[in-house]
């Protein structure tokens, strides 16, 4: 019976020690307005080039939605996104361990949604906001420049300047939040290239990477997505280094 009562003890301390600084964390809100079944909990991978599927549920006819999950402690804080079953943007939050955030929205849910008990996440809702307003209105212009409008003129003006205006947003904010993650995030965004390719380079640059490294640096110092700052400096000077030798025939 002794050994028993041991054994029992000993099964009790591994089950305990296996979740030890596993802490409870949870992502809930209620979406309404657009049309959402299936919402898709997603993390970043570290080396922010996939994308891990964590959880999937179904909104309730309230619209109303939660995910429970387990996040190791201690650990710097990681980019996770809420995903949808239909053409809803992802939306990209910045979860630590223990964290209850809460999400609500009507209408446009990516346009519209708002978060509580998430600094960072709601410095990404702000971005998003921003950002993505212009880029929706620089999408609208291009279709009506790409079928032939009469005003082609005017509109290609409008479109350039839509563009300017979400990229220097995106400037803004990145260095104005250089410690976060949610500028990390921001600097990542490159829809305004895709339509107007002459803009590219004009937006975050190398100074921009490296003050953001040196500010997650000095925030979270174990976070993964220094060394992806790291990868992208490196290749960045590897290029102005190599432009600089670059020599021009006549």
């Amino acid at each position: 019976m002794k050994r028993f009562i041991l054994a029992a003890v000993a099964i009790a301390l591994v089950l305990t020690s296996c979740g030890e600084g596993a802490v409870n964390t949870t992502i809930e809100g209620r979406f309404v307005g657009d049309r959402v079944d299936s919402i898709f909990l997603e993390r970043v991978a570290d080396g922010y080039d996939a994308i891990e599927r964590v959880d999937a549920t179904v909104a309730d006819v309230n619209g109303e939605f939660k995910f429970a999950f387990k996040v190791e402690e201690g650990i710097s804080p990681r980019l996770y996104r809420l995903s949808f079953n239909n053409a809803i943007r992802p939306i990209t939050l910045v979860v630590a361990a223990g964290d209850n955030i809460y999400l609500d929205s009507a209408g446009d849910i990516f346009l519209n949604y708002q978060v509580q008990n998430s600094e960072e996440s709601k410095l990404i809702e702000q971005f998003n906001k921003e950002y993505y307003s212009l880029v929706d209105r620089l999408a609208r212009l291009s279709e009506q420049i790409a079928v032939g409008d009469k005003n082609i003129d005017r509109l290609t003006l409008e479109a350039y300047t839509a563009a300017k205006q979400a990229m220097q947003a995106q400037v803004r904010f990145v260095g104005s939040n250089q410690s976060t993650l949610a500028a990390f995030y921001a600097s990542r965004q490159g829809v305004v290239e895709e339509y107007v390719p002459m803009l590219q380079g004009m937006g975050v640059t190398l100074p921009h990477l490296q003050a953001l490294k040196q500010g997650i640096e000095e925030r979270y110092p174990d976070s993964p997505y220094i060394e992806v700052l790291e990868r992208e400096i490196a290749a960045a000077e590897a290029y102005v280094e190599l432009a600089g030798n670059v020599v021009e025939l006549s």
